[in-house]
């Protein structure tokens, strides 16, 4: 396990850390797929995600967004959700999924190769954290990388 954190100050990381945005850049820039399951997302983050997915070439995306059934969400984000849902839909790529049992507060990264998952986030973070602005930008997080393909597997678990 890696602790990741928020570059914050006065926490501002050290030479030896690494940021929970920086590990999120470098695991998606090294997988073919990814499943995520957070609490919340952004406009932007849904965008930014999009961007990453078409730059990375993933062959996969499954985000499922675990806050939205009961509290509703913005109109400028769930109208991005919806279109990318399509999208993604259309090309056999993947989907947006919304949790509909019960509020789901988790913030959960897997990462894929070749089919299999080789790493995994948790920590504090939505997906607003791949995409700062204005209203979490001083918002302190804190996040773990794992690697350990039992400890990987019993994420992605959770997620599906």
């Amino acid at each position: 396990m890696q602790l990741l954190y928020s570059n914050i100050f006065p926490l501002s990381i050290e030479e030896n850390q690494q940021t929970i945005l920086d590990c999120f850049q470098s695991q998606i820039s090294g997988c073919d797929s990814v499943d995520i399951a957070v609490g919340y997302v952004s406009k932007a983050a849904l965008e930014e995600l999009d961007h990453l997915v078409t730059e990375y070439n993933l062959s996969r995306v499954n985000l499922l967004m675990g806050m939205y059934y009961v509290e509703g969400m913005a109109e400028s984000a769930y109208r991005v959700a919806v279109a990318l849902n399509e999208k993604w839909m259309r090309e056999g790529k993947g989907e947006i999924r919304l949790s509909r049992a019960f509020k789901f507060h988790g913030k959960l990264y897997v990462f894929h190769k070749g089919g299999e998952p080789m790493s995994a986030i948790l920590g504090s973070a939505n997906l607003g954290v791949i995409k700062p602005e204005a209203n979490n930008i001083r918002q302190y997080e804190v996040a773990s990388l794992l690697k350990d393909s039992s400890e990987v597997q019993e994420v992605l678990a959770l997620i599906q």
